[in-house]
C-alpha cells in the first residue's frame, strides 16, 4: 500500500510539474496589455490587475488552490461558451479601429496574440464578426451586434468600478464640467456649490468637442429637451440698442423693424449665435453682422459706442446690462432659449454628481427669479 501510495505521489507531482511549465501567468493572459489610452484599454488593465494573486499562507498551496480554479473554469468556459473579459477588450478596440494592426499596439498586445484571441471569440460565438477583404477587416451584421453588446458590458464594469470608488470619496473629487452657455455664471456657480462642499473641485472646458465631460451645461430652441438632461431654465432673448437709437425708448419691436441696423455678434460657432441665427430664418431675416467677437462684456461697451445692436439673454448675460442701453422684447418672432444640464448616455453619475445636479437646479430656480427683480421686469 505504501509503495502505491508513493507512486501516485511521485505521478501527481510530476503532473503538476509538467503542468508548471505549460501553464502562463495569470497576469499575462492575452499577451499582456499595458497602459494605453481610453476605457477599453483603462479596464484591460484593471482587469489583469484585479488577477493578480495577494499575499500571505503557503505559496504552493495558493498556486495550486488557483491552478484548480482556473482549470475548471477553463472547464466550465469550454462547456458553456463563456466568453473571457479581456477578449472582449481586444475585440472592441479592433472593432473601433478596423484594423488588427493600429489595435495591437494602442493595447501594447502582439498582433498574432490579438488576432489569436479574436479568432477565438469567434470560435466561441459560433459566427464570424468581421468581413476579410483582402488585408483589411470591416464588421459584419453579427460583429456589429456583439460590439453593441460588448461596449455595455465594458461600460457597465467602468461604471461599477467608478460606484465602488464613489463609496470611498463621497465629498471629495473632481467634477468636470462643460459650459456652451451661461458661462457669465460659472464663478458664481462654484463658490456657491463648493460653500457647501469645499472638497469637491472643478475642471471646466468651454469646447463644444470635447466628449470627456461629466456634466454639460447647454442650451436648446424651443423647449427641445435633449437627451439625458434636465431643464434649468427658460431664458428669453432680448435686442440690445444704443441710448440714441429710434427704438431706445419703446418696450417691444420686430426683428423686421431692425433690417436696416448694424448687428453687433458672438463668434459664428458660439451657441447663441446659431439660435439667433434660427430666429432670424424665422422670419426671413438676415442681420447685417458689422463685428463679431466672443466677450459679452465687449458687446456691452460696442452697443455703448453706438456701434450696433445686439441680441442678449434676458437673465444669464448679469454683465451686458447698463442703465444707457435699452433691451427691447422681441415680438415677433418668440426668442427663447432653454437652458439644461446634461450628461453622456449610459455615463455612470457619482454621489459627488448628484449633488452638484440637485444644487445647480436649485440656483438657477432662486437666480431665476432674483435677477427678474433687479431688471424689474
Amino acid at each position: 500500500m505504501e509503495c502505491a501510495k508513493g507512486s501516485r505521489f511521485a505521478e501527481r507531482n510530476a503532473v503538476n510539474g509538467t503542468r508548471r511549465h505549460k501553464e502562463p501567468a495569470l497576469g499575462d493572459a492575452g499577451g499582456g496589455a499595458g497602459a494605453g489610452s481610453g476605457r477599453v484599454i483603462d479596464a484591460a488593465n484593471q482587469w489583469q490587475e484585479g488577477t493578480v494573486s495577494r499575499g500571505g499562507g503557503s505559496r504552493l498551496i495558493q498556486r495550486n488552490k488557483r491552478r484548480r480554479s482556473t482549470a475548471h473554469g477553463a472547464f466550465l468556459a469550454e462547456r458553456n461558451g463563456y466568453v473571457d473579459f479581456t477578449q472582449l477588450v481586444y475585440f472592441v478596440e479592433i472593432a473601433r479601429l478596423q484594423n488588427v494592426t493600429k489595435a495591437a499596439e494602442r493595447l501594447h498586445v502582439a498582433q498574432p496574440a490579438l488576432s489569436q484571441s479574436l479568432q477565438k471569440l469567434e470560435q466561441e460565438l459560433g459566427t464570424k464578426l468581421f468581413d476579410r477583404i483582402g488585408k483589411s477587416i470591416r464588421l459584419n451584421e453579427d460583429g456589429r451586434i456583439m460590439f453593441r453588446y460588448s461596449e455595455q458590458i465594458l461600460e457597465l464594469y467602468h461604471n461599477a468600478r467608478e460606484e465602488l470608488a464613489d463609496r470611498l470619496k463621497s465629498e471629495t473629487g473632481t467634477i468636470k464640467l462643460k459650459f456652451l452657455c451661461a458661462s457669465d455664471l460659472i464663478p458664481d456657480i462654484i463658490s456657491s456649490f463648493q460653500a457647501f462642499y469645499p472638497g469637491i473641485g472643478f475642471k471646466i472646458v468651454q469646447s463644444s468637442e470635447l466628449m470627456d465631460y461629466d456634466f454639460c451645461i447647454t442650451s436648446t430652441y424651443n423647449n427641445v429637451a435633449p437627451e439625458n438632461g434636465r431643464l434649468l431654465h427658460d431664458e428669453e432673448i432680448l435686442l440690445a440698442v444704443p441710448p440714441g437709437h429710434r427704438l431706445a425708448r419703446r418696450k417691444r419691436c420686430r426683428l423686421e423693424d431692425l433690417k436696416e441696423d448694424s448687428f453687433i455678434s458672438l463668434d459664428a460657432g458660439k451657441q447663441l449665435r446659431r439660435l439667433t441665427d434660427t430666429f432670424c430664418k424665422a422670419v426671413s431675416f438676415r442681420p447685417n453682422i458689422v463685428l463679431e467677437c466672443d466677450n459679452p462684456a465687449l458687446v456691452r461697451n460696442l452697443i455703448a459706442a453706438e456701434l450696433g445692436v445686439a441680441f442678449v439673454p434676458a437673465d444669464t448675460w448679469e454683465q451686458i446690462y447698463n442703465d444707457r442701453i435699452g433691451y427691447l422684447h422681441i415680438e415677433r418672432p418668440v426668442c427663447v432659449r432653454s437652458i439644461f444640464i446634461t450628461w453622456p448616455q449610459n455615463k455612470y453619475i457619482s454621489r459627488q454628481g448628484y449633488y452638484f445636479l440637485n444644487f445647480i437646479q436649485d440656483y438657477f430656480k432662486n437666480r431665476h427669479w432674483l435677477m427678474r427683480g433687479e431688471k424689474g421686469r
